[in-house]
């Protein structure tokens, strides 16, 4: 991928898994060697506040300049996520809307997934609190793209809870395809069989965003389990929030901006919310090809983690196994090549919070008592209070 897309953010990461999967390989998304998995098992040993330390310094190598900016090229990410799949004849492809649910999917029905979502980490220090500069310097950086990528909707994405650690040096944009470039043409003309089916994720999920310019919006929060209207108007509880984090405060905790110009409209949430303008694109992008397409809707991602929970349990009936295990895993951490190969029902958690937990208990009471539960948890400096603890 460009160096400019971040590699380790939940649609490049699911891009990749699937993409291992398909190539018979295990997915690392750090790729760390022997040495370095050995040296962090050591290292989480070590008293909280080293282990913290270390880790912020790791962080800080997200992000890249500024400048970075002018040089984002939709096409050229799309080009990127096409050339991670072999190139071989596909009976269906997945297209939209990112999830991890998706790239089980996909690794079980042999089907690539062409991402519509591209995550840019800007460096940017400035105070964690300050929603205002956030959003000034996020414009600037918008306009630049935009000028750029006529077929790309960006929304700022600012979580001052669940991403704090980071927003002291990054500023988060998100790019949005809203038509289906070249590559992306390209590899379904050349890998999609003649009798093949194209598969578009819509994902309904929503979140209040300002609407500061055309293609360009401001979201304030993500999934997980406060409201987006809680981040807006404040609570008791992001009061607290505020006070213990010692940032700037605000009286009613809430990071809204104040007597603003720009409207406030429900949108495709940032990270999981598809764009209609980019799914009509593919409707019509099939229609005029002759292609087969299957629309799969869904209001929130956790539907499509069920569905693959689905087609896993399914499988294994049919080959007269019942399933012994289930493999938990969350955000960014997957490996769908380890379910595949190793018969692990696959439970996809879209974060940590109490709602993937309500989700995951509502998802293991379909298996047998006897199942072994696996988890693996997405790790984050953040200490949210919406956190279920281990």
């Amino acid at each position: 991928m460009p160096g400019y897309v971040e590699k380790s953010d939940s649609s490049s990461a699911q891009v990749r898994a699937l993409a291992s999967a398909l190539n018979n390989k295990h997915f690392d998304i750090y790729s760390t060697g022997l040495l370095s998995r050995s040296l962090a098992r050591w290292f989480s040993w070590l008293p909280k506040d080293i282990v913290s330390a270390g880790a912020r310094i790791a962080a800080v190598r997200i992000g890249v300049p500024q400048s970075a900016s002018s040089f984002v090229r939709s096409n050229d990410m799309a080009s990127s996520v096409a050339a991670l799949y072999p190139q071989r004849e596909y009976k269906s492809l997945l297209i939209g809307a990112p999830n991890g649910g998706i790239s089980h999917i996909g690794s079980i029905i042999d089907a690539p997934f062409l991402t519509s979502h591209f995550l840019l980490c800007f460096n940017d220090i400035r105070n964690v609190d300050d929603v205002y500069t956030t959003l000034f310097r996020a414009r600037r950086l918008a306009m630049e793209i935009i000028r750029n990528n006529p077929d790309v909707h960006v929304v700022a994405h600012y979580d001052p809870v669940h991403d704090r650690p980071v927003l002291l040096f990054i500023n988060h944009l998100r790019a949005k395809l809203t038509s289906v470039p070249r590559s992306y043409d390209h590899f379904i003309s050349k890998h999609l069989a003649h009798d093949g089916v194209l598969i578009l994720i819509r994902c309904k999920y929503s979140w209040l965003q300002y609407k500061v310019r055309d293609r360009f919006s401001f979201q304030i929060g993500g999934l997980g389990g406060i409201p987006d209207f809680e981040y807006l108007e404040g609570s008791e509880r992001l009061i607290k929030y505020r006070s213990l984090q010692k940032g700037l405060k605000t009286r009613d905790g809430g990071w809204r901006l104040k007597s603003t110009k720009y409207p406030i409209e429900q949108m495709p949430e940032s990270e999981w919310g598809g764009m209609p303008q980019f799914e009509e694109a593919v409707a019509d992008y099939a229609a005029k090809k002759g292609i087969p397409l299957l629309v799969l809707t869904a209001n929130h991602p956790e539907q499509y983690s069920e569905l693959a929970f689905d087609l896993h349990v399914e499988a294994s009936a049919r080959d007269g196994v019942e399933p012994l295990f289930v493999f938990a895993d969350c955000f960014n951490q997957l490996d769908p090549f380890a379910n595949l190969s190793s018969r692990l029902i696959p439970l996809w958690l879209p974060y940590y919070c109490d709602r993937s937990y309500s989700f995951a208990k509502r998802m293991i009471s379909k298996v047998s008592r006897d199942s072994t539960i696996l988890l693996t948890i997405h790790p984050s400096l953040a200490d949210p209070f919406d956190m279920v603890p281990l």
